[in-house]
């Protein structure tokens, strides 16, 4: 108990919670790769074909980005992991 005449000191509380949250456009399926059709022909000079092959591996790159960092979210039916301190 203060002595008389005198506030008692304030309390003063303090939390931090840290939550693993992810968009859920990483809960999105990535769409499958797209087929090359029966009897498709794809010609060009050797600076299309290594623009195309380029274009490839950077798709396959980000899906795969993609699909590491949707596997770091926790499960939506889970609670949403926390960190106190």
């Amino acid at each position: 108990m203060p002595a008389p005449g005198r506030a008692a000191d304030p309390v003063v509380e303090e939390r931090t919670i840290t939550r693993i949250l992810c968009p859920e456009e990483l809960r999105l399926p990535v769409p499958p790769p797209v087929a090359v059709p029966d009897g498709a022909i794809v010609r060009g000079n050797r600076e299309g074909l290594g623009f195309l092959g380029q274009r490839f591996s950077r798709e396959a790159l980000l899906a795969d980005r993609l699909a590491d960092a949707a596997g770091q979210c926790p499960e939506p039916t889970d609670a949403a992991p926390e960190v106190r301190r």
